[in-house]
């Protein structure tokens, strides 16, 4: 299993590291150059600061047997559609069944936008956010660990 973090604004990088330490797994941290990053643990890929080249690279080392970590909810569903596994920092897993719906949301915040409208932004992260996406981490760490034991 590869990690792969959609690194720019990922809030849980720390957790992603430790986890990835504690279980020997490879972390590649996707990044614009306008983003400094530097991480204990994995391989640092710097791309272009140009729309989606974060995303084209992600998509391109995607498969299977990866873990995604992303915001952004297009990205996780070319993820998905490649059978990755795609878990959003606030500790929860995006799904096959739900996606559209959040594709969905977006599009019509996107056409309020546009109109000149406005729209409630994301809420402030909240402080019970880490328990949550480590919980949800280490759960699909964990099953991944325990079926590559039992082959």
């Amino acid at each position: 299993m590869t990690i792969i973090v959609d690194a720019d604004a990922c809030p849980v990088k720390g957790i992603i590291a430790e986890a990835a330490i504690v279980r020997k797994l490879k972390v590649l941290w996707v990044a614009s150059v306008d983003h400094e990053i530097s991480m204990p643990t994995g391989t640092v890929i710097r791309v272009d600061a140009g729309m989606d080249s974060a995303d084209h690279t992600i998509i391109k080392h995607t498969d299977a047997t990866s873990l995604v970590i992303t915001q952004d909810y297009g990205l996780a569903a070319l993820c998905l559609a490649k059978g990755a596994k795609v878990i959003h920092p606030e500790g929860w897993a995006y799904r096959v069944e739900t996606i559209d719906g959040l594709l969905a949301r977006r599009h019509m915040h996107q056409m309020i936008r546009r109109s000149g409208g406005r729209h409630k932004g994301p809420t402030k992260r909240k402080k019970d956010a880490d328990k949550r996406f480590k919980a949800v981490l280490i759960e699909h760490l964990d099953l991944y660990v325990d079926k590559a034991l039992k082959r």
